[in-house]
């Protein structure tokens, strides 16, 4: 996390998540679960505690997400985090 703008170079994900409802009403499919997970504070869903991240993490506020999601799960690693959801 070195606090480097890549967004020119990257997708805006953030539309699918910030707009899954509405999506999913337009194709007539049930509301999705979306969930957060993360363990730096630059991950999708962790807006939420933007403020802990600006507070806490190096380069908080270049990378804290904006993005907030209910419910977020923080783990020491955001792929296990993950991996013991899928389980």
């Amino acid at each position: 996390m070195a606090g480097i703008d890549i967004s020119e170079t990257t997708g805006r994900i953030d539309l699918l998540f910030n707009n899954a409802e509405r999506y999913s009403s337009m194709m007539c499919q049930p509301k999705p679960h979306v969930i957060g997970i993360g363990d730096g504070g630059n991950e999708i869903g962790l807006g939420k505690v933007q403020e802990l991240v600006t507070r806490d993490v190096p380069k908080g506020d270049l990378i804290g997400s904006e993005l907030q999601l209910r419910p977020f799960y923080l783990r020491w690693g955001s792929n296990w985090g993950g991996y013991v959801l899928a389980a």
